[in-house]
């Protein structure tokens, strides 16, 4: 019984490996796209150019929402996992 149960938990951790290289390669596109643009606008404020123009594009492409997206995706993987090993824990 115990075989069988570690069995079930082994495939379904190799089930969900796919995934898990989805997040992370998606958090560090994102992150990166994230930080640089963020650095590009703290670097031109603090050189006094005219930044209303780079922050219409960082708006437009609405960077903000699609990290937030991306970080509870990524960050929500595991708490899931977490939340149903507790579950599992319990029976």
């Amino acid at each position: 019984m115990i075989e069988a149960k570690t069995k079930a938990k082994t495939d379904l951790l190799s089930a969900y490996s796919p995934f898990k290289v989805a997040q992370r390669y998606l958090a560090l596109i994102f992150g990166f796209t994230f930080v640089g643009s963020y650095l590009m606008v703290l670097t031109l404020f603090f050189m006094d150019k005219d930044i209303a123009q780079v922050q219409e594009l960082i708006t437009s492409f609405k960077i903000d929402w699609i990290m937030l997206t991306i970080v509870g995706f990524y960050f929500g993987g595991g708490a899931f996992e977490g939340v149903m090993a507790k579950k599992d824990a319990a029976k």
